[in-house]
């Protein structure tokens, strides 16, 4: 996996960072959505000083834009864990009634194949990271191919992080060996 860090521009603000994110992940073609990494970490210098990320931005996607077949969401078992409900309409995160989170485009969570977050203030680092954490996949396509996607975060200021994990779209095995597995670790 890689990580890009945006320059600053001189401003003072420190670059954010995606990190644990895995480097690849099975799904299978028009199967069950997959929980995409439940170790993944954000962390930014300035924002968990505060201890809240409003205006901070995450964007998953497809590398290239998001394609209609890719459908984003959570694992709203592990958003439970954190105190943390989704709402549909209108698309948010909400802790103990309080948003945290909304869609950053007014449309539903994971809609067009695009995931897009924009915090909220009171958006506590835990709360980032049991979000990102929460992500699940799933292509209803049913051609089996590689492809990347894409990790965005922006802090809201000047900084920007991009991680990636590769996605192989393959038959074998069932979507819920690879959720009981990868929730194993």
């Amino acid at each position: 996996f890689h990580v890009t860090d945006v320059a600053d521009g001189g401003g003072g603000n420190t670059n954010p960072t995606i990190s644990q994110l895995d480097a690849s992940r099975q799904v299978i073609p028009n199967g069950a959505a997959v929980l995409l990494d439940a170790n993944v970490d954000i962390a930014d210098t300035e924002l968990d000083g505060a201890d809240d990320y409003a205006n901070a931005t995450l964007t998953v996607q497809r590398q290239g834009g998001g394609q209609s077949a890719d459908v984003f969401g959570f694992q709203t078992a592990l958003l439970a864990l954190a105190g943390i409900t989704l709402q549909e309409d209108p698309a948010e995160l909400r802790h103990n009634g309080d948003l945290i989170a909304t869609s950053s485009d007014g449309n539903p969570f994971g809609s067009n194949g695009v995931l897009g977050i924009r915090f909220e203030a009171g958006a506590t680092s835990a709360f980032v990271d049991a979000i990102i954490q929460a992500i699940t996949f799933r292509n209803d396509s049913s051609v089996s191919a590689d492809f990347t996607i894409e990790y965005v975060f922006n802090d809201g200021a000047s900084g920007s992080a991009t991680d990636s994990i590769v996605i192989s779209a393959t038959d074998g095995g069932s979507n819920a060996d690879l959720i009981t597995s990868h929730g194993g670790r």
